[in-house]
This record gives C-alpha cells, sequence and structure tokens, in this order.
C-alpha cells in the first residue's frame, strides 16, 4: 500500500490525540515537555535532547509529550523516551531485532515487521 493511500489518523474529540484506529483507549490530556523534566538532574535534559535530535532527523516526526513520558510518531508512536531524575530510559520500534546488547533490557515483538527495544 502506498503512503499517499494511508486513510487519515483519528483525532480524539477531547483532547486531539491522534491515532491510527478510531476509539484507540489513551488517557486524555496535555502535558508539557517542561514538567516532565521539572525533577530530573539537568544532564537529563542534555540527553533528551541528543535523543531527539537523533529522532528527527530521520525526517518529519511530531513528538508528543505524556505523563510521564515523550513519544515520537509519525502514524504511530514509534520511540519514546522515559524521563528519570538521573537517566533516560529510551525505546525504539524498529523492523529487525538488533543483536544482544547489555544497553537492551528488552525485546518484545509485535507482529513480523515489528520490535519494540
Amino acid at each position: 500500500m502506498k503512503r499517499d493511500r494511508l486513510p487519515p489518523l483519528w483525532s480524539c474529540p477531547k483532547c486531539g490525540a491522534k491515532f491510527v484506529s478510531a476509539n484507540m483507549w489513551h488517557s486524555c490530556g496535555r502535558y508539557r515537555l517542561e514538567d516532565l523534566f521539572a525533577t530530573s538532574e539537568p544532564h537529563v535534559f542534555k540527553m533528551f535532547q541528543k535523543f531527539q535530535r537523533m529522532v528527527e532527523s530521520c525526517g518529519p516526526v511530531t513528538m508528543i509529550p505524556q505523563k510521564t513520558r515523550v513519544v515520537f510518531m509519525v502514524r504511530m508512536r514509534f520511540a519514546g523516551a522515559t524521563v528519570r531524575k538521573t537517566n533516560l530510559r529510551v525505546g525504539l520500534i524498529l523492523e529487525r531485532k538488533l543483536p544482544d546488547d547489555p544497553r537492551i533490557e528488552k525485546i518484545e515483538t509485535f507482529g513480523s515487521h515489528s520490535h519494540g527495544h
């Protein structure tokens, strides 16, 4: 299926969040990036900025701050970061599994071409 033939994303009428499928469960809310980093050490935000630049270098994406994390999406949420006081935990959805690496806590397979790291 060509990209230009994909159906438009569904928007939640309450919060405006966009999803591939209509009426997907989510917790409605609008959050600010600043609030996520309010209690973390300054170097954590700098790490996030590097991660953000890396993700954005792949092409046009939308960054969405959520209650406990920040996600990046095109049609689906494919990258994210959970903010901790002293570190940043990142996740990526990739088409292939990455090889074993001590930096990867776990890999979840969601389909033949969708692997969460």
